[in-house]
């Protein structure tokens, strides 16, 4: 992204990290975009802002309450305002229902949504940059399109975030913030990895062609130009607009099925 292009002065991303949140920082970061930098991770985070002076380095937790106010009290600082958020964190969990702890599935209910509203919220009740125009990206998922077996919870988080985002970018369209939705499919990161540990299989994406995935940095750049460009939702890739556009035409039932037999795989 040419730094000629962008129009934020500035940008907060959660779960900034590694994988797309971290793609998210470095891309804004080249850009000149002065960015903070959210994640439990401190160590990452030392990491990521070493050598990178734009790189503000926030260390939060958006499981408990503290965290969440940490973040919104850096979102409401009058003197130094942020123009856009971006929603990245999240956490996927995969296998049965019953065999996945309740902690985990509450855990993915709190921090793909609750925690992203929370920010949301606490982002459109700050007074932003001086010219008032916000943006807000919200990482959502494929998996939101389709309800999914084996990660029912995930899937459900994240059709709750793209719906949430869809409502929101209408409600406040007259109001010069721009709300959008990021639907990546298969990236390479550490989050397949992290969502198969409660899987007695490798998890969904495991035997996927090459083809199929995405890097991080690819990701990342099609939501910044999405939301930069006014659109509402983004899925990035050929792939994954050819799979969202022909589960849309199947009925809600072979649309389940599928996904049952993707994720048994």
């Amino acid at each position: 992204m040419a730094a000629s292009r962008h129009p934020w002065s500035s940008a907060l991303v959660t779960g900034a990290s590694s994988g797309i949140g971290q793609a998210f920082v470095e891309l804004l970061v080249a850009a000149g975009v002065p960015t903070v930098a959210v994640a439990r991770r401190a160590d990452r985070l030392a990491g990521l802002a070493e050598g990178r002076p734009l790189v503000e380095p926030l260390v939060a937790d958006l499981h408990d309450e503290a965290g969440r106010a940490r973040v919104a009290a850096r979102l409401a600082d009058v003197e130094r305002p942020i123009a856009l958020l971006v929603n990245n964190a999240g956490f996927g969990a995969t296998g049965s229902f019953a065999s996945v702890p309740a902690a985990a599935q509450l855990e993915q209910i709190d921090l793909n949504c609750s925690a992203l509203v929370s920010l949301t919220h606490a982002a459109l009740a700050a007074p932003g940059p001086g010219d008032g125009r916000r943006w807000i990206l919200n990482v959502s998922s494929v998996a939101g399109f389709v309800p999914s077996p084996r990660a029912a919870v995930y899937a459900a988080t994240k059709a709750f975030v793209t719906s949430f985002s869809e409502a929101l970018a209408e409600e406040v369209r007259s109001d010069a913030v721009r709300v959008c939705a990021l639907c990546p499919g298969l990236t390479r990161s550490e989050f397949h990895a992290r969502a198969a540990g409660y899987s007695e299989r490798a998890g969904l994406g495991s035997d996927a062609p090459g083809w199929a995935w995405m890097t991080a940095e690819a990701v990342a750049e099609a939501g910044l130009r999405g939301v930069e460009a006014g659109r509402v939702v983004v899925v990035p890739g050929a792939v994954n607009r050819l799979l969202t556009g022909g589960a849309a035409l199947l009925p809600r039932g072979a649309r389940r099925r599928l996904a049952a037999r993707v994720r048994r795989r």
